[in-house]
């Protein structure tokens, strides 16, 4: 569609490496990308990232942080050489350590960030008792690496949707906040009220969400709000607005 539109967008893909792919990392890596460019009828991207969690110890699905910084790093340069991409990235899941040390090689061009209302962390203090993982400002971290940031999981894997609904396509279970209804049992008010501090010193706004037949959004517009505060608060991000 985007060449018979003859569209001018900016273009990103992913690559995720699974098991076998670890015997030729750099092959996988290529052949993701050549297949992409096929798919999409184009000669290039703009940004190309890893999209595997990263990890201190390899394992399926999750990429040793070793083989993604000396085998994964130069296979993306070498495209960008070659003028598929423009830029390169990866998306910041995994455990936090990983993260910080991939950020900190300055190989990578970006990051996609978890960021949103429930789980601030990755631009700010984690409350004491909350649930959720740990991403120690990885914006401060990000800036200082002069990467870009790309805000991802914004309604926090739908607990901000303001319904229990999943879209087919979606992650049906996304821990410790897999649906609406958890946000009231795994969520304390201090960490509600820690996020709206965070955002713009209001904390009725979020805690309104609460409140809301049991869900943690009560609607649609509260819920892009919510989502809108937290984009402001980071003006030099992209936030991606799915789940």
């Amino acid at each position: 569609m985007l060449k018979a539109l003859k569209a001018d967008v900016i273009v990103g893909t992913k690559v995720r490496l699974s098991a076998e792919h670890r015997a030729d990392v750099g092959k996988a890596i290529a052949q993701g990308m050549d297949d992409s460019l096929k798919r999409m009828g184009r000669d290039h991207v703009d940004l190309f990232q890893l999209h595997n969690p990263l990890v201190a110890k390899d394992g399926g699905d999750k990429l040793a942080i070793d083989i993604a910084l000396a085998e994964v790093a130069p296979a993306l340069e070498k495209l960008k050489k070659a003028g598929k991409t423009r830029f390169i990235g990866f998306s910041g899941v995994g455990e936090t350590a990983a993260l910080h040390r991939a950020i900190d090689s300055k190989l990578f061009d970006t990051i996609q960030v978890v960021y949103n209302a429930l789980n601030p962390s990755a631009g700010g203090t984690l409350p004491n008792g909350a649930p959720g993982q740990d991403y120690g400002r990885l914006f401060d971290r990000a800036k200082a690496a002069d990467m870009g940031t790309i805000i991802i999981r914004a309604l926090a894997g739908g607990a901000l949707s303001g319904t229990t609904e999943r879209h087919p396509l979606a992650m049906q279970a996304v821990d410790p906040i897999g649906s609406a209804p958890d946000l009231l049992r795994h969520c304390p008010s201090r960490r509600v009220d820690h996020a709206d501090r965070l955002l713009d010193g209001r904390p009725s706004r979020i805690r309104h969400c609460r409140r809301e037949q049991g869900a943690a959004a009560g609607s649609g517009a509260e819920a892009h709000r919510v989502l809108s505060a937290i984009t402001l608060k980071y003006p030099a991000t992209n936030c991606n607005t799915g789940q």
